[in-house]
């Protein structure tokens, strides 16, 4: 081959390469066939320019991923902060209200009542994400008790009807013959889900009906929550499960909600075995959603329907006032004053007699002194931590039962209180009936 020829293969090449330099890896060298070192280089930088431009399309992606979660993220985050501002505001209005002048007796029953309701509802949501938080991480282990999946359904529809019949929506439950009296599932995530599933079905209409059909095939749960909502496009379905996401931008402003629920109701079916599904939408018309379960029969009968508060913001009846502690006394140990005194005549209505400790040292020489018969512990705390006054409690022979109080609400918290020599442990915000309960349990009252 001649000089010339070469001379001007090896400028193409160069060309080429300030081409691919200046970005253009779209960019090929023409390979002469005359199979000499230009022909390799040519073939070589081909070869890279061709793995260049596979990694930077990755990295395209990864970029448009990357801004896709963050936005996602971000519009999470704005409306978490509209649902815990919401019922936050409401809080603080009417406690404002509450203490001004010029409240009748009736108006100040309502506004304690809404009080209390707004923060049940805030109480929900927080729980809601530190589930979903569990559940990422692989940390959320459902349990298999001994549950009525009817006596589950009926609850949940008792506690949401009330919203159904403020909206004028028809709430109706469809049990099929067949359907087990009792199966081996995780009532407190079979009731979590169903309460989202039902909630959102009861919000999204604005008129018509909402049914749940219950139904057993092949030892699994069915269950169909309908309604004759809003419904959703085939666009808005696909975001529906995914975490962060409310089917469009448009649907918190209209309806509120974190867009929390549906994703951690897949979640929580999943790990309970399960699967949940979006059988029909179509906008107009309303949707289905299915719930499917394994249903083991249950070795045990099983337990009364929960008491625990509903997460619409209605609560359970809390036990009867007056004689079911009465002749107790109660050390009460939490540095938190706002905390510490309400709890502390919430139980001498119920006849216990309470002594108040700011923090963990105190609490711990007032239950060393004896004369309780229980003692509340906060476990965070001033001087001395809940956790180690126990300890030591337990190292000086006293055995008085001690039961955690704690905002830690996670299971391994738990266990950490329990090793700790505690002998009960009870999560804040601390719910009356709960509270009662476990006194009258731990000191035999039951």
């Amino acid at each position: 081959m001649s000089a010339g020829g070469g001379d001007t293969r090896v400028e193409a090449l160069l060309a080429a390469l300030e081409d691919m330099a200046a970005g253009d890896l779209d960019r090929r060298i023409d390979v002469s066939g005359a199979h000499d070192e230009i022909d390799a280089i040519a073939h070589g930088v081909n070869v890279l320019a061709g793995e260049l431009q596979f990694t930077a399309a990755g990295l395209q992606r990864a970029r448009l991923d990357a801004e896709a979660a963050n936005s996602a993220k971000t519009t999470f985050l704005r409306n978490v902060s509209h649902e815990i501002r919401t019922p936050l505001s409401a809080i603080l209005a009417l406690g404002e209200r509450l203490a001004a002048d010029g409240v009748s007796p009736e108006r100040r029953a309502e506004l304690i009542a809404r009080i209390l309701s707004n923060g049940r509802v805030l109480l929900a949501l927080v729980d809601d994400l530190l589930d979903l938080a569990k559940v990422e991480a692989g940390r959320l282990e459902p349990a298999s008790v001994a549950t009525a999946p009817l006596a589950i359904v009926a609850e949940v529809v008792a506690n949401l009807g009330i919203e159904a019949e403020r909206k004028g929506v028809r709430l109706h439950v469809e049990p099929t013959a067949g359907t087990p009296a009792s199966i081996a599932t995780d009532p407190k995530r079979l009731r979590q889900i169903l309460t989202n599933l039902v909630g959102n079905a009861i919000k999204f209409t604005e008129q018509g009906t909402v049914g749940v059909r219950v139904a057993l095939d092949a030892e699994r749960l069915a269950i169909d929550v309908s309604d004759t909502g809003i419904g959703v496009t085939a666009a808005q379905a696909e975001a529906l499960f995914a975490p962060f996401q409310q089917g469009d931008g448009s649907i918190a402003p209209r309806f509120g909600g974190s867009g929390l629920g549906l994703a951690l109701s897949r979640r929580l079916a999943e790990g309970m075995g399960g699967t949940l599904e979006l059988l029909h939408a179509a906008p107009g018309t309303g949707t289905t959603f299915r719930l499917v379960l394994p249903a083991p029969p249950a070795a045990a009968p099983p337990a009364p329907p929960s008491d625990a508060p509903a997460r619409d913001g209605s609560s359970p009846e809390p036990p009867t006032r007056g004689r079911a502690l009465a002749g107790l006394r109660l050390l009460l140990a939490d540095d938190n004053r706002d905390i510490r005194e309400p709890i502390k005549e919430l139980l001498e209505l119920y006849g216990a007699a309470v002594v108040e400790a700011e923090d963990g040292r105190t609490a711990f020489e007032r239950a060393r002194a004896g004369g309780f018969d229980l003692v509340l512990m906060d476990v965070r705390m001033p001087e001395l931590d809940g956790l180690e006054a126990t300890r030591q409690l337990r190292r000086a022979g006293v055995r008085v039962p001690v039961v955690a109080l704690t905002a830690d609400a996670v299971a391994e918290h738990r266990e950490e209180c329990l090793a700790a020599g505690c002998d009960g442990h009870l999560p804040k915000p601390v719910d009356l009936a709960h509270l009662v309960e476990t006194v009258r349990a731990l000191v035999g009252r039951r």
